[in-house]
């Protein structure tokens, strides 16, 4: 099910703002270490989608990391589907890893809830109608990485990326045990509490440790 206001070839904008309540920021908060921001989607799609929440959590650790946490919830028993455009190439690298390549950048992701999720890469075909104001020929082919669930009422969706330059050897490593998320890169490394339920809509389901820099020390003995 789709947006309010989206059947159309534009999308109509007036169509959601309309709606109560209407779509909204919830919280924002930005420091030295890290951006956050919620937002309240839910009421954005379409009655029959029957959606009773979906709140999205971005917390951006500086500089090249960012941690997308969809809490969603459905009124009935319901697909969920976690849509990631890309106009290049995306490729699974393992079980839970993948890669999105565009010029010297490329995106890495790595999913970690919901526990049972199913991964497909899907191609489709853009024409300039699709968007553009222009004829209908071939823009080119669009890809998706699509991470779905089926029959569950409520599910988070818990996924990192990291930006990366495309000859970078080094990639994030990420555990996530007992909801406790350890992610350590270059010289930073971060432990984030999650939380399954929090008391209000505006609390943050991601708790920020202070990061630590890796130091390096040497110990030299001459030799006689």
């Amino acid at each position: 099910m789709g947006q309010a206001g989206a059947k159309e070839k534009w999308l109509d904008y007036m169509a959601f703002e309309a709606r109560e309540p209407a779509p909204a920021i919830l919280r924002v908060e930005s420091n030295p270490i890290f951006d956050y921001v919620i937002g309240d989607a839910g009421n954005i799609y379409v009655d029959e989608a029957q959606v009773n929440i979906f709140r999205r959590h971005l917390l951006f650790l500086k500089p090249d990391i960012v941690i997308v946490a969809d809490d969603l919830a459905g009124k009935i028993l319901s697909k969920f589907e976690w849509l990631l455009n890309a106009s290049d190439s995306i490729r699974q690298l393992n079980d839970d890893i993948f890669e999105i390549i565009k010029k010297d950048a490329r995106l890495w992701i790595h999913p970690l809830l919901p526990e049972k999720y199913r991964a497909e890469i899907q191609e489709r075909k853009i024409n300039a109608s699709d968007v553009k104001d222009e004829s209908d020929v071939d823009e080119g082919i669009l890809k998706t990485l699509n991470l779905h669930v089926e029959s569950v009422v409520k599910t988070c969706y818990l996924v990192v990326l990291c930006a990366l330059d495309r000859s970078a050897n080094q990639t994030p490593v990420v555990r996530f045990k007992n909801n406790q998320l350890y992610i350590r890169h270059e010289y930073k490394s971060w432990t984030i509490q999650y939380q399954e339920q929090v008391e209000k809509a505006s609390d943050p389901i991601l708790t920020v440790q202070q990061p630590v820099t890796t130091e390096s020390f040497y110990h030299f003995v001459r030799e006689k």
